[in-house]
């Protein structure tokens, strides 16, 4: 019952705009059908994509399969975070003040970090699912150690680690937690530290050669990855990471798991939620902690979530407990109210398709006229200009004559295939009224000088078709 809640709510509450550049791209390769990308979280792309075959003939389209697939991902980890608190206050000397597992799985899902990923299109919802079960097989464990169920937990975090990456932190984080609440013996938890890594990197493995990746693909991919996203690392940027990273996604269970260090009944909970903390922080601030920080809600920071609310019920009278769950509601209304709210509008997305049924073409957007295309416009070729700008220069600063030749070429590509370029007005107000002078010579210069224009308009559509001259 509670994953049929939850995700019935997720799903009503779904966000209407994009997750950054992340939902982009997860929307562009799944309209495509390319699922050769993301190598480092081997099962995501297949997911998303059986998901989205079984549900395209209804007229879903591939941002909101990737939202409901959040929303599934989430309900599954609300289930088994559920499941995992059963075994987890079995036997234990000081249980929660009169709140079951169905409050803590609930006010877990509720997190502002948890109920943000449930509803958005991104990876880490579907993740929540492989972390909840990873939580389960770590609670079962918890009352049996030993080596057989050792390799169970190592194989549910392998599960989670072919959803995301990060899931590979997860072996170390649950060694850290059973010494926290006094899980087991020393050796029991070597055997949880060795055997569980050996069996998630064979699952992994496992999962990467079933989808068609090396098996090496995972690995390369994630180093990779924290080598790329590592290289801006701005030590100054670490209070902002926590602050929009631990203590506002997961309010107020953040705060009230720090008070419980502070009082005996509720410490070890306190101590798991640190322990989990301190693994995957490091890889937080790596990948996060830029001049200014990227904002990720939480996201590389969810295994906390559950101990932190396990503290905060222990900790808390029954009372106490229901006025911090209302105020997380309260975050959480107040994280997603934003995000229901479109950055394009509905004229937009009717101009376009009056358009495409007369003619085709390839749009040339800014970025709130990019959402309208990937979420409502699965039909239509539309890039961002600015972003294809960069990803052609690849870091390299081009000159005036290689920028403008390059936009040339790709007009006329375009019209040779029977979809000519059409740039909106906000695209070339983004290009005109740049603060970087090429991109300013490029439109106001170069386009208006050396590229045809036709004047094309429709309700809540204007721009210019491009050709060659």
């Amino acid at each position: 019952m509670v994953a049929i809640v939850v995700s019935f709510v997720l799903i009503l509450g779904r966000q209407a705009r994009l997750h950054g550049i992340d939902s982009d791209y997860l929307v562009l390769h799944l309209q495509s059908g390319d699922l050769s990308q993301y190598r480092r979280h081997v099962l995501f792309m297949p997911l998303a994509a059986g998901l989205f075959g079984l549900l395209q003939p209804f007229g879903v389209g591939a941002f909101a399969s990737l939202q409901i697939l959040s929303a599934l991902g989430v309900a599954i980890g609300a289930f088994a975070t559920h499941r995992a608190v059963v075994w987890l206050l079995a036997g234990c000397t000081t249980p929660p003040r009169a709140v079951g597992p169905t409050c803590v799985a609930v006010a877990v899902a509720c997190a502002p970090a948890v109920a943000y990923y449930g509803t958005a299109a991104e990876l880490h919802g579907m993740y929540f699912g492989g972390l909840g079960l990873s939580w389960w097989a770590f609670a079962r464990w918890s009352r049996a150690p030993g080596f057989g169920s050792a390799l169970f937990v190592g194989g549910v975090c392998g599960l989670a680690t072919a959803l995301h990456a990060i899931g590979a932190l997860l072996p170390a984080g649950f060694v850290l937690v059973a010494s926290a609440i006094g899980a087991g013996s020393r050796a029991q938890r070597l055997q949880l530290l060795v055997g569980g890594g050996l069996a998630a990197a064979t699952v992994l493995v496992a999962a990467a050669m079933a989808t068609g990746f090396r098996a090496a693909d995972p690995m390369q991919g994630a180093v990779q990855w924290l080598g790329e996203w590592g290289l801006h690392l701005a030590p100054g940027s670490i209070v902002q990471v926590l602050l929009h990273e631990w203590w506002l996604p997961f309010a107020p269970w953040s705060a009230l798991a720090i008070v419980a260090l502070f009082v005996r009944r509720a410490r070890p909970w306190a101590l798991a939620a640190l322990a989990m903390l301190l693994v995957h922080l490091p890889v937080a601030l790596w990948l996060l902690g830029r001049d200014p920080p990227v904002l990720e809600r939480g996201a590389y920071l969810l295994p906390l979530a559950l101990p932190a609310v396990l503290a905060s019920a222990v900790l808390c009278p029954p009372r106490a407990f229901a006025l911090a769950f209302a105020g997380g509601i309260v975050l959480t209304l107040g994280t997603l109210w934003p995000r229901w709210q479109p950055l394009y509008t509905p004229a937009f997305v009717d101009g376009v398709r009056q358009l495409r049924a007369a003619r085709g073409f390839t749009l040339l957007v800014d970025e709130r006229e990019l959402e309208a295309v990937r979420i409502e416009l699965d039909e239509v070729v539309g890039v961002e200009v600015l972003r294809s700008i960069a990803a052609f220069e690849a870091g390299r600063r081009l000159s005036n004559e290689e920028l403008g030749s390059w936009f040339e070429a790709s007009v006329t590509l375009f019209a040779a295939n029977g979809v000519p370029l059409l740039v909106t007005d906000a695209a070339a107000q983004r290009l005109a009224g740049s603060m970087e002078p090429r991109l300013t010579w490029l439109w106001q210069s170069f386009v208006e000088q050396r590229i045809g224009r036709e004047r094309t308009e429709r309700e809540g559509l204007a721009g210019f078709l491009l050709r060659p001259r």
